[in-house]
């Protein structure tokens, strides 16, 4: 079982976000555009998440880990 990570993203705001595998839940409608171009998302309607790309998250988050910046 995949081990649930809280993160915080920041566009437009702060927006609270959980990480669960490759499943990003949480506060995520008024960012879905910016999940889908930098993190390479695809909505998954049975799991109500974003199927992300783990390494686009690597990439974007922040030195502690729980922060994902935009650009």
């Amino acid at each position: 079982m995949d081990t649930a990570k809280e993160m915080q993203i920041k566009s437009h705001g702060w927006h609270k976000v959980t990480l669960t595998g490759d499943l990003l839940t949480g506060d995520t409608f008024k960012i879905k555009d910016w999940i889908k171009k930098y993190l390479n998302g695809k909505w998954d309607g049975a799991r109500k998440g974003w199927v992300v790309d783990l390494t686009a998250v690597a990439r974007r988050t922040g030195g502690n880990g729980d922060t994902m910046m935009v650009n």
